[in-house]
């Protein structure tokens, strides 16, 4: 009786680390997937400003001052892309209105660039995401065979003493 209540443990012991490493993988994708929804809201905003500026960039002006949405936007794309090294954004300037197509084109440049980073850093988390259900689908399939492992070990043993 000694051995089946071991084994039985043992595979209690095996399922709690079992749901422990779930929980704690779980807990990863979840901030690994608010990650990646900040990164595809960042992203978005970014191309809208980007549009909106390559639309008016023909008339060389593009003055947002006057528009809640649009500010709104920008102080977003602002707070949220700066460079962790200089603290800079990737707008040269804080600004609502540009006068010029020299200007537009500084800030398109700097969005554009922020653009493929946005989407690296997207792409980059994909791929953690990934990782982390192949990495729990292993953890999955090992377990699995563990635990039959140890039923098989126990009805063998239950067998050979006669208790079923």
């Amino acid at each position: 009786m000694a051995r089946t209540e071991t084994g039985y443990n043992i595979g209690l012991m095996y399922t709690d680390l079992y749901l422990q490493a779930e929980a704690a993988s779980n807990k990863k994708k979840d901030a690994l997937l608010l990650e990646l929804q900040s990164h595809n809201d960042n992203l978005k905003d970014v191309a809208k400003l980007v549009s909106a500026l390559t639309e008016k960039k023909a008339s060389g002006k593009a003055d947002f001052s006057h528009s809640p949405e649009f500010k709104d936007l920008i102080d977003r794309i602002w707070e949220k892309n700066k460079d962790p090294e200089t603290n800079q954004s990737v707008i040269p300037s804080h600004q609502y209105c540009w006068k010029d197509e020299n200007s537009i084109d500084i800030a398109l440049q700097g969005l554009n660039d922020r653009v493929k980073i946005l989407g690296q850093e997207a792409n980059n988390v994909t791929m953690y995401i990934q990782q982390e259900y192949h990495d729990m689908n292993a953890i999955t399939d090992s377990a699995k065979k563990f635990l039959e492992m140890i039923n098989e070990t126990i009805r063998t043993i239950q067998s050979r003493t006669g208790r079923a």
